[in-house]
């Protein structure tokens, strides 16, 4: 016997895709990040229902801050993190102090260490490497630039005057005033750090760009090498 094409019983899947539902997909209900809690928060950069995992994370760097000085290879490590998912948190906290820095008023005037301290202080005593930056001013100590010049390990930084220059000169600074971090806390200049500062000044002095200062930072404090007398 012979069907015609219009007898031809035609199947249906309820459950495939169609633009329709894939599109009412797309628009359903998505989390507000604002109401989502901190493990919420940390578990999405972990993966998919991995609320608990951040958690314990946070549980196990007490909090957030904690969190935010965990290299990768330590969130790996001893986090137990996915690697992808210990790269996304890592990026996101960079991203957070990049943003802090690009806020910041570039207008303000710097008067003394005290101001250094308030301005980046808190933020690099937590760092868990050394890290040098110097801070660009104008003719009248207004900040123009805070620039990373370089970043070491736990207790060493490799620094060239010229990497110092060359951001002062592209910004026209008129003067700079240099700093870095002490991962062990205490800001007591080390003799590499009184030499590279002499040499630093020098260099200035040559092309008409004073060194103001040079500041450590420690956990809870900071030593300024002119309020020290090893800046003239």
């Amino acid at each position: 016997m012979k069907i015609k094409d219009s007898e031809v019983p035609i199947k249906y899947n309820a459950t495939a895709p169609t633009k329709t539902n894939k599109r009412a997909k797309d628009l359903s209900p998505q989390p507000n990040p604002k109401t989502m809690s901190e493990g919420e928060l940390i578990g999405v950069f972990l993966g998919k229902d991995k609320e608990m995992a951040g958690l314990q994370l946070l549980e196990n760097y007490n909090g957030i801050s904690g969190l935010s000085q965990a290299t990768v290879l330590h969130l790996i490590g001893v986090g137990k993190a996915p690697p992808a998912g210990a790269l996304r948190i890592r990026c996101a906290y960079e991203l957070a102090n990049r943003l802090a820095i690009a806020r910041r008023p570039m207008a303000q005037k710097i008067s003394d260490a005290t101001d250094v301290w308030n301005l980046l202080g808190h933020e690099m005593k937590h760092l868990d490497h050394e890290q040098f930056r110097v801070l660009l001013l104008g003719g009248r100590n207004e900040l123009l630039s805070i620039e990373t010049i370089a970043t070491g390990q736990r207790d060493s930084c490799v620094v060239h005057s010229s990497d110092v220059f060359r951001s002062a000169l592209l910004r026209k600074a008129c003067s700079l005033i240099l700093m870095h971090n002490h991962p062990s806390g205490d800001p007591s200049p080390s003799p590499e750090d009184c030499a590279m500062t002499r040499k630093i000044v020098s260099g200035g002095s040559l092309i008409g760009i004073s060194v103001l200062d040079h500041i450590i930072i420690g956990s809870d404090s900071y030593c300024s090498l002119r309020e020290e007398g090893l800046i003239g």
